[in-house]
């Protein structure tokens, strides 16, 4: 049903029309003329609210209309200013005082002429503020008390709204159970059924139609009726939708070819479905434009999940518009998986989100176990872009690492737009090389450090030794390898720092590997050319923002034997690669990219739980939480264990080409 439906209500400025014209009436007649109305202050208040309502200041009018109700005294008007209050305090978006006014009305004046509009009011007033249930209980109050009222096509409607799309399956069965208003029987049977249907039990929903067929109510529903037995009995075909950045005013904008590009993706992993499948089988691809929009995006998910053929949703892109997406999907139980997103915890909203792309924190995790299990690693240093993704793959790769046993000597940030990275180099030789540096006894007497060093074990009295004692202790000696990063972080003065650490002809040697999260591509221009001057001799690992074959190349001499995780292989050619491309570019005319790769899989990873026989919503989105080893194009898949895909490639860089070289599915320890 349209909005304005809801919110325009011409009978009722029919009705306020009459209520001024009877007042103007009264005050020339009734009242003695003109002069009359100077001593009827409550006439007066009327007549401007009425004024300030047809100007549409509705705060005003309900003001005045307020003040009305509120006069001492007998006051004959008072009825008709309470059904004007509350639609003056609906029309200003106020829904609690407008059902106050509402329900005030009724339970003064029950048998007032105005009693239909103010259960209208409150009808509205309660669908506005989300008691869908009330809603509907006080429309069907309003068609069983008023059948004859000019507002009942209005409150059929508004029932059918709710019915449809916002009581539960609980409230809906109890509708269908009770005495009805004619009609609204066969409205709440449809919905029933649709919510069976939305739910997978076509068996059900069979059940609840046949019965509305032979019920009293649903004589002239009969065609709609057996329509949708017929479609349920032919397991009707089911529609995916698409919410992508398509940006219909600027497409060739580079958000505009990405929505494009996974656009064609889906679309041809759905054609392929099609063309091996019965016509009730087939799945038709719907697609929404979500451009950039937050709010767009919601409204659309509300809107497909109307509709019992729509079964999952692919998209949206970006990590923002994703998170404000799934919380609507999930709350109606609508399966959507996003293909790119990669913020973390956007999963966690509820069983049916999913995130077909590795989060930001499972990146990191993957390094770090790639590192730790497989090249049996055991110390690192951390080198990160301080910022969102560099710093988040960072605190990930250094909490995993740990929690494998391994030793993180330092993490440290460089700021992302800096080129002159040498304060960054510095500190991480100062916290690797440390065995050189030292801290005075002296100064692990005083009070502001003595519990801190008792958090580490560390007994002030006998780290200070005696008159014997060298007077200086290395950091290393007193927290062990991590022991300048613990220094630091103490704020303990550092009495005299490892000359070699400052030496860049000293090469730094003591960590096994060094993890270099990048926040984008750009920055290995300047990062990977300062591994080589400061000196840093450990296995240089990276996160996602390393694979670009371009930037790779030009400092090969810097980044020989890099290894890094990423969530695709394009582009990679392998023989799989090389057909799907070959049968793309054969049938759309253009070259596939990595994100026409993102958007096949995710659709074809949806297919293959619809080919496995599931059909609901809820069957969907449950096949799905246990998807594990799937097999797609750009990546694997593996959502069980959390709906975030776990799997990533490792790469690595050498003699100037990239090649796979092993591959991590991030589990528990």
């Amino acid at each position: 049903m349209p909005a304005e439906r809801i919110t325009t209500d011409r009978h009722s400025m029919k009705r306020c029309q009459l209520l001024f014209f009877l007042f103007l009436a009264h005050a020339a007649f009734g009242a003695g003329g003109a002069g009359a109305q100077q001593d009827d202050p409550i006439g007066k208040l009327f007549s401007d609210g009425l004024s300030e309502f047809r100007a549409a200041r509705y705060g005003s009018a309900a003001a005045a209309f307020s003040a009305v109700v509120d006069a001492p005294g007998r006051n004959p008007r008072v009825t008709a200013a309470l059904v004007m209050a509350a639609k003056s305090e609906y029309r200003a978006g106020r829904f609690e005082p407008a059902l106050d006014r509402a329900r005030t009305l009724l339970d003064r004046f029950p048998r007032s002429a105005y009693a239909d509009e103010a259960l209208y009011v409150a009808a509205l007033s309660e669908f506005r503020m989300g008691n869908h249930d009330l809603a509907a209980s006080t429309s069907v109050d309003l068609l069983r008390l008023h059948p004859t009222s000019a507002l009942s096509g209005r409150a059929w409607d508004l029932f059918g709204v709710i019915a449809s799309a916002h009581l539960p399956l609980s409230e809906l069965k109890r509708l269908t159970a009770v005495a009805l208003p004619a009609g609204l029987h066969t409205t709440a049977a449809f919905a029933l059924a649709n919510a069976y249907v939305r739910r997978g039990e076509d068996t059900l929903a069979l059940r609840v139609l046949e019965n509305l067929r032979s019920h009293p109510d649903a004589a002239g529903s009969i065609p709609e009726i057996d329509a949708m037995l017929e479609d349920i009995a032919a397991g009707e075909g089911i529609q995916v939708a698409a919410l992508l950045p398509l940006m219909a005013e600027n497409p060739d904008s580079d958000i505009g070819r990405i929505g494009r590009d996974l656009l064609d993706g889906i679309r041809f992993a759905a054609e392929g479905h099609n063309a091996g499948v019965s016509r009730g089988r087939r799945v038709e691809i719907l697609v929404r434009d979500t451009g950039r929009d937050t709010a767009k995006s919601a409204a659309l998910v509300r809107e497909l999940a109307v509709s019992t053929k729509v079964r999952v949703l692919i998209g949206p892109v970006f990590s923002d518009i994703f998170a404000a997406a799934s919380v609507e999907a999930n709350s109606l139980r609508l399966p959507i998986i996003s293909p790119t997103a990669t913020a973390d915890r956007l999963a966690a909203v509820g069983p049916f989100i999913f995130q077909a792309n590795p989060d930001n924190a499972m990146r990191g995790r993957a390094a770090a176990q790639y590192a730790v299990n497989d090249l049996r690693m055991s110390s690192f240093a951390v080198l990160a872009s301080d910022e969102p993704v560099g710093r988040s793959h960072a605190e990930a790769f250094v909490k995993e690492a740990e929690a494998l046993g391994a030793t993180v000597y330092c993490s440290v940030y460089f700021p992302p737009e800096a080129t002159d990275l040498r304060d960054a180099f510095y500190s991480v030789r100062r916290a690797v090389m440390a065995q050189g540096t030292m801290v005075h006894r002296s100064d692990l007497l005083k009070p502001e450090f003595r519990s801190a060093l008792g958090a580490f074990g560390i007994d002030s009295s006998l780290a200070a030794g005696d008159s014997s004692t060298d007077p200086f202790v290395s950091v290393t000696t007193l927290f062990g390898l991590r022991g300048y990063a613990v220094a630091e972080s103490l704020g303990l003065p550092i009495a005299s720092a490892d000359t070699t650490a400052e030496e860049t002809d000293v090469p730094m040697v003591s960590a096994d590997g060094i993890f270099v999260a990048l926040g984008d591509p750009g920055q290995l221009d300047y990062v990977a050319p300062q591994l080589n001057y400061f000196n840093i001799r450990a296995q240089v690992l990276g996160n996602n923002e390393w694979f670009d074959p371009d930037r790779l190349r030009d400092n090969r001499e810097s980044v020989e034997g890099v290894r890094f995780v990423s969530d695709s292989r394009f582009p990679l050619v392998d023989s799989p690669m090389v057909a799907f491309s070959n049968a793309f570019e054969g049938g759309i005319g253009r070259k596939p990219t990595k994100f026409t790769l993102y958007g096949y899989d995710a659709m074809n990873l949806v297919l293959e739980q619809v080919r496995s026989g599931a059909r609901s919503r809820s069957e969907i989105a449950a096949r799905l939480g246990v998807v594990t080893g799937y097999k797609g194009l750009h990546s694997d898949i593996t959502l069980s264990g959390g709906r975030v895909n776990r799997y990533l490639d490792v790469m690595e860089y050498s003699r100037g080409a990239i090649r796979r070289v092993g591959s991590v599915t991030v589990g528990e320890h």
